[in-house]
């Protein structure tokens, strides 16, 4: 299972949210809450010997939900969930994420639609 695979396995795991994670874009009629996310960079270590397995990955994360208390419910389940991945192998069989950390932390609210929304980019080093 590579990077993408696993997260996409942690993600469904969050609450209320199973059905509702989508890589890029939603579902046309999608209902909020839901997470969006996309990969926008990736870094590979190089070494002396030659670049390496392991990599940065940086991605954004797009929590969309009905109210502001939501948002905030579901940005605290989505930071404790990427949290947990530190020092594990994520997934099943996926790879060991050594460390991550959030980048940026953004919040809007889409008034056309009237949902809120976060953005929150993080940085994973597995």
């Amino acid at each position: 299972m590579d990077f993408e695979q696993a997260l996409r396995a942690e993600l469904a795991t969050l609450p209320g949210l199973a059905n509702k994670v989508f890589p890029q874009f939603a579902t046309e009629g999608t209902k909020p809450p839901f997470i969006v996310y996309q990969k926008y960079r990736t870094d590979y270590v190089k070494t002396l010997d030659g670049t390496q397995f392991l990599r940065d990955g940086f991605y954004e994360f797009d929590i969309l939900a009905p109210t502001y208390a939501s948002l905030q419910q579901n940005y605290t389940s989505l930071v404790t969930l990427l949290q947990s991945f530190v020092g594990r192998n994520i997934g099943t069989n996926g790879p060991f994420v050594q460390n991550m950390r959030i980048e940026d932390v953004v919040e809007n609210y889409e008034r056309q639609m009237d949902w809120h929304r976060m953005n929150v980019e993080v940085k994973f080093y597995f």
